[in-house]
Parts: structure tokens; C-alpha cells; sequence
């Protein structure tokens, strides 16, 4: 979610899913070894690597960031955490769209923890599985030939709303605030995070339909900002997946 690259950090400004499995994925996608530690892997033809971390230059620049890679005896099982969740997608769509993955053991901007972030060019850092999703979200609102339909989101927001934009005096992200607070879902927003940029909250409609997408569902019940913004995700997933996916298969897909 987080773009590193995107300003400068003043203070603690901050860096800032998913298609069925074909029925022969397990054969199709590499087998994961559990005969010792693990140095890099693969995913298709995407490379996952745990310890030659490749540092952008802006991140040594500002000399805010910190990470720590993955203690050996935890790699297998921080794979197979990743795995799960990259499974909740078609093949030819990741091997299209993520370049390299870089599995972290922590990752903070000026002391403050972050989930992950992503390189405009297709590599994504993750410490935690879940970040996966909002890290390729980005990826994708980011691409000028997917075409985000910025204007129809922005029509669902309430009339006058504008996003807030980064700050380094606003809290980090809290995934207990989601879906907590009934007059920021009534206006669309599953937590408060998203009021910052229109790319965060599209991520957090992204991340929520892979990763809790029974709570997403039940939401569009009772607000209905919420159900439009979460169709449009759907509608623009499939867009640039080539599928074709209701609301009810995202539940299906998680719970295979």
C-alpha cells in the first residue's frame, strides 16, 4: 500500500487481492521444499526471496527505513503463510503483474512497524501474508493501462469529500479499526485509514475481499457506500484478471 518513493518523509510520513485456482494448480505451481532453510524460491516464474533483499536507493537516502529478514528456522513456514494467499489467485495474472516478492521478518519507517510496501516496477516486500493483497492493489491502481475508475469512485464518497493525504501526525494503520466504526462505513470507508488517499482505500477493499471477504459481504447489507465501492472493486479485478466473479465467490475461493 505504502510507496516509499512517492514524497519525501517529514517526520513519520509513512511508505505507503484474486481469481479461482484452476483445478490443476497444485501440479502447476512450484513444490516448496522443507529439507532445510530456505534462501529464495518461486512462484511461477516470480522469484521470492528471503535474504537478497534489494534496497532502493531512495530508502538508503532517506535513512528511515529499517528491516530485518527472516530467521532461518522460520522461513518454511513464513512460505507456506505466503503460498495460502497467493493461491487465491490465477497464475498468468501474478506472473503479469508482480515482478519479485522480498519476504521480510519486520519492516518500519522511522520506527513505525509496517505489514509491507511495493516498487512501482512490480516488487513487493512483505513482513506480514496479508499484506500481499494491499501491496498488489497498488500495483495495480498504479498502472495507467488498468484503468482505475476514479471517477466512479469518487461519486460514491459523501458530496464535498476530499482525501485527507499523508501525515506524519495521523496514527499507522490499525487493522482493529476496520469495519469498527458505523458512521465511517455509512460514508464508504472501512476504516480510517482510507479517508487518506483514494489508493488506500480502494487497497483496503482489495486486501478485505481476499482476505475477510464474509465480513466485507455483511457489510454491504447494512451500508450501501460500502456495497458500491466493493463492486467496483469486483467489476475492476475482473477487468484486468479476465474473470468474472461475484461477491459470493470471494467467500468460496478463501475458504477452499
Amino acid at each position: 500500500m505504502f510507496d516509499i518513493g512517492r514524497r519525501k518523509f517529514i517526520g513519520g510520513i509513512l511508505l505507503g487481492f484474486l481469481g479461482s485456482c484452476t483445478t490443476n494448480m497444485e501440479d502447476y505451481l512450484a513444490s516448496f521444499s522443507e529439507q532445510g532453510p530456505i534462501a529464495r524460491a518461486s512462484w511461477g516464474a516470480i522469484p521470492i526471496e528471503f535474504e537478497n533483499i534489494e534496497i532502493p536507493q531512495f530508502w538508503a537516502d532517506y535513512q528511515g527505513v529499517e528491516f530485518s529478514t527472516v530467521p532461518e528456522q522460520k522461513r518454511n513456514t513464513k512460505l507456506g503463510e505466503l503460498e495460502r494467499e497467493l493461491k487465491l489467485y490465477p497464475m498468468d495474472f501474478l506472473e503479469k503483474e508482480v515482478r519479485k516478492i522480498y519476504v521480510l521478518e519486520s519492516l518500519s519507517v522511522f520506527g513505525n512497524p509496517l505489514a509491507g510496501t511495493r516498487i512501482k516496477d512490480g516488487r513487493i516486500y512483505t513482513a506480514y501474508p496479508f499484506a500481499f493483497h494491499g501491496e498488489l492493489s497498488s500495483l495495480l491502481y498504479l498502472n495507467p493501462e488498468t484503468n482505475f475508475p476514479t471517477t466512479e469512485w469518487n461519486a460514491v464518497n459523501p458530496q464535498g469529500f476530499i482525501y485527507q493525504g499523508y501525515n506524519s501526525t495521523r496514527p499507522l494503520p490499525d487493522g482493529s479499526t476496520h469495519f469498527a466504526d458505523n458512521v465511517l462505513l455509512e460514508n464508504g470507508f472501512i476504516g480510517p485509514y482510507a479517508k487518506w488517499t483514494e489508493e488506500e482505500d480502494f487497497n483496503l477493499y482489495f486486501e478485505k475481499l481476499f482476505t475477510e471477504p464474509t465480513r466485507l459481504i455483511s457489510a454491504t447489507f447494512s451500508f450501501p457506500r460500502v456495497a458500491e465501492k466493493t463492486q467496483l472493486t469486483i467489476d475492476y479485478y475482473n477487468s484486468v484478471s479476465g474473470r468474472s466473479l461475484t461477491l459470493p465467490d470471494f467467500a468460496n475461493i478463501r475458504n477452499k
